[in-house]
């Protein structure tokens, strides 16, 4: 098709816009005609109304008073304004009364208005004709404006089709010369009068074009260069990483391999080509259909397939292969999938290895936790489709720490390995047996009928643990507690059943060790009270609001003066009142929510500390609890190092109490804690004090200030000559040690003589105060002070 004006894109748009814009242009005439009618007619008939509102009065008055050449000579004055014909007047009796051309055909609307009297009765109505006269100049004015705006409209229309007639013939010359345009003979194309002009920079283009092909097919020839180097680049890069690429028909299945490919499944090139046939007889035959159904779901899906499986090439080596593809079209429409097949055997056992160290136990090679939780969750709906039950069995060796401490980690890891050995003998196959750490093992019992046939399985693995163990000269007695729960007498849930076995677990241990229990009710309501605390003190500690400091003084037995005392956190609970720290701080601890409390009463003693000081009175020290948690937490010394600059207080009024069986977990590491506790100047107590073990061999080496006697000694002590003797040997050795003593518990006059004779040096009890608020702490603090101002050194040694 040639190229003419008609045909070009330019005068289509040209005319297709001077075709739009004059429907334009005649749709805003149209609209505005209409708005300026309106409009005129909206004015015209305000300036009647005006009029008519003026002589209104007059005329209501006229007829009201039967003046009716009164009445005519108004309705003649109205009548006479250019802009009304006439004036009509019906009277509610009488004839109608007619003034000027009413009748005229020059009417442009008629304006209807009541007459009324002063009472506002209807007494007449007025029509009035609105003459056209001044509408009818006005609009040949507005007509005569719109058609030379027209006609500018036209002129403009024609001026452009010149002007693109004339831009036109140069781009016709353009188009015929590019189409005679010869690559073997290239001549510059030229252009009369369209230099510097658009036409003009085509042309240029053109002639650029022209270099440009004579140099593509040299391009070529070098990127046809490139493209079989990057092939044998290719073709190393799948003999390194030993992978092969391939492309199957979807319809017919033939198939096309790389090199490689012969390579990975061990078939000589120059042998039978590798068909679909061949591709298959290598994969797994288990396999086989995973690999058919991978491929058929991407010819109809198309959507790409990921496929790790196992191949035994020509050699009879067998491999973990990686394959992929995805779906292409060629150039013809016929579809084809392509891939890749990977060797990665070496990633497989890797990722073999992975696994069993994610799911399986490193040192006895039983199930972890993680695993007996999926096999429990899969055996339990299989009992609830088949209406059978299972147990969950929770083993816990008695003693076992002992084991450790004394014997070592070495020869106790060699225990638990013999003990899974003996458990695998004694349980079936079908029977699944982990190791949940330390010294804890879970038994999964599936297909029981009865609690007799748990009672059987439980009452053989606690003869078989009870055996003599012999490691070379060393001979192990051991026994297990066990705790049962049953599927589904006591829940359909798996994580629940493991916390019933392991509730009923400590029930065996409390009812003596070496022995079983079936979980029951009366342990789960213990459980839901530890839930209902640990949801409700979760809440408590988003503000602390609800926890409040206690103190319970501290005495010097020689003078009676308040030297300290120690903090004791309550929890005012707002529906049950009081709760103790015996009640919630278990959960705390268990729940590492005890963090966040411990930091509160740090922040809470130390400001009471300030508190004293900034009323000009000697602070007490005051002491905090640390709990076995708080006592390894990496955060202690910030959150002491942080308490200490905020309150802006001197180290030596805080103190801190560590349980001994808490210094005692880890000697090495409670050595470090205390030494770095006594480098920032705080003090530090052992709480607790014997009841604890191998204290003596390694209480020397404890950076601390005082000992705190257990009270379960001191209360007793008066009956039981053994507690009076223990008490005399512990104050005896920290005497020699330089460590000052505080025994807990005192409750009678009887106590405070004989620790006072065996030279304890402080007390604490209920015989001097229970643990009070701090208001009522600094009124006895205060009043003692007053106390000990007043006393003789003499006195002093009798006030307590």
């Amino acid at each position: 098709m040639k190229l003419t004006i008609w045909n070009s894109l330019a005068s289509k748009l040209l005319f297709s816009l001077a075709f739009f814009s004059l429907l334009l242009v005649s749709g805003l005439a149209y609209v505005n005609t209409k708005i300026v009618i309106s409009g005129y007619k909206k004015q015209l008939q305000e300036l009647v109304e005006q009029k008519i509102d003026f002589m209104l009065p007059q005329l209501s008055d006229a007829l009201h008073n039967e003046e009716y050449l009164l009445a005519e000579e108004q309705l003649i004055r109205l009548s006479s304004a250019q802009v009304i014909n006439g004036v009509r007047l019906l009277r509610n009796h009488g004839r109608p009364l007619v003034v000027g051309s009413f009748g005229s055909p020059h009417r442009l609307f008629t304006l209807a208005l009541p007459v009324t009297n002063v009472n506002g009765e209807i007494i007449a109505s007025m029509d009035v004709a609105v003459s056209d006269r001044n509408f009818r100049a006005m609009m040949e004015q507005y007509f005569q404006f719109l058609a030379a705006i027209i006609g500018g409209y036209v002129l403009l229309v024609v001026l452009l089709l010149r002007l693109l007639y004339r831009a036109f013939m140069p781009l016709r010359e353009l188009t015929r010369k590019l189409e005679a345009f010869d690559p073997s003979h290239p001549v510059p194309i030229e252009l009369k009068n369209t230099s510097g002009s658009e036409i003009g920079m085509i042309a240029d283009a053109a002639n650029k074009m022209s270099d440009n092909i004579i140099h593509h097919a040299d391009f070529m020839n070098e990127l046809h260069k490139e493209i079989e180097e990057g092939r044998q680049h290719l073709k190393e890069a799948q003999q390194i990483a030993r992978m092969g690429s391939w492309r199957i028909d979807t319809q017919t299945h033939d198939c096309s391999f790389s090199d490689q490919m012969y390579v990975l499944l061990g078939i000589p090139m120059d042998g039978m080509p590798l068909t679909w046939d061949t591709l298959l007889n290598v994969i797994d035959p288990s396999q086989r259909q995973s690999f058919i159904r991978a491929l058929e779901n991407t010819a109809q899906t198309h959507t790409p397939f990921r496929l790790m499986h196992k191949i035994v090439n020509a050699h009879g080596e067998a491999m973990h292969v990686l394959t992929e593809g995805k779906l292409s079209l060629r150039r013809d429409g016929k579809a084809f999938i392509s891939g890749i097949t990977m060797d990665v055997s070496e990633q497989a056992e890797s990722q073999q290895m992975i696994e069993k160290l994610a799911f399986y136990d490193p040192l006895t090679n039983l199930p972890n936790r993680v695993l007996m939780q999926d096999r429990l969750q899969k055996s339990i709906k299989d009992a609830n489709r088949r209406g059978e039950k299972l147990g969950v069995l929770f083993l816990d060796l008695d003693g076992f720490k002992n084991v450790n401490d004394t014997l070592g980690h070495t020869l106790g890891d060699r225990l638990l390995k013999e003990v899974a050995e003996r458990l695998k003998r004694t349980l079936r196959d079908s029977d699944t047996i982990s190791r949940i750490g330390g010294d804890e093992f879970i038994v999964l019992l599936p297909l029981i009928n009865s609690e007799k046939d748990i009672t059987i399985v439980a009452k053989k693995m606690i003869d078989a643990l009870q055996e003599r163990w012999e490691f070379g000269d060393k001979a192990i007695f051991t026994t297990t507690s066990i705790g049962v729960a049953i599927y589904p007498d006591h829940s359909e849930d798996a994580d629940t059943l493991i916390k019933f076995a392991d509730t009923a677990m400590y029930k065996a241990k409390e009812d003596g060790r070496n022995r079983y229990r079936f979980y029951d009710k009366t342990m789960g309501e213990t459980i839901r009270k530890k839930l209902q605390i640990e949801h409700e003190m979760r809440e408590a500690i988003e503000t602390m609001e609800q926890f409040e400091l206690y103190y319970q003084p501290k005495i010097s037995l020689r003078t009676g003066a308040i030297i300290g005392a120690e903090a004791l956190i309550r929890w005012n609970h707002p529906k049950v009142g009081t709760v103790y720290p015996d009640d919630f701080i278990p959960v705390a601890e268990h729940t590492g929510m005890i963090i966040k409390i411990g930091e509160w009463v740090m922040h809470e003693a130390a400001r009471r500390i300030e508190q004293w000081r900034a009323a000009g009175i000697a602070p007490l020290k005051l002491a905090v609890n640390l709990s076995g948690r708080q006592f390894g937490s990496p955060l202690l010394l910030h959150q002491i190092r942080t308490v200490l600059q905020r309150y802006d207080i001197e180290p030596k009024y805080l103190e801190f109490e560590v349980t001994e069986s808490v210094s005692m977990i880890s000697l090495t590491e409670s050595l470090k804690v205390l030494h770095q506790l006594r480098d920032l100047g705080v003090g530090v107590n052992i709480d607790d004090f014997g009841t604890g073990y191998s204290s003596l061999a390694y209480l020397k080496q404890f950076p601390v200030d005082t000992l705190k006697i257990d009270k379960a000694f001191i209360m007793n002590m008066l009956e039981d000559q053994d507690d009076r003797t223990i008490v005399e040997s512990i104050v005896s050795l920290s005497k020699a040690m330089g460590l000052k003593i505080v025994a807990e518990g005192i409750e009678s006059a009887e106590h405070v003589r004989l620790l006072k004779k065996l030279g304890v040096d402080y007390g604490q009890g209920y015989f001097f105060s229970r643990p009070v608020p701090f208001g009522q702490l600094d009124r006895m603090y205060r009043n003692n002070l007053v106390k000990m101002k007043t006393l003789r050194e003499p006195e002093k040694k009798q006030a307590v």
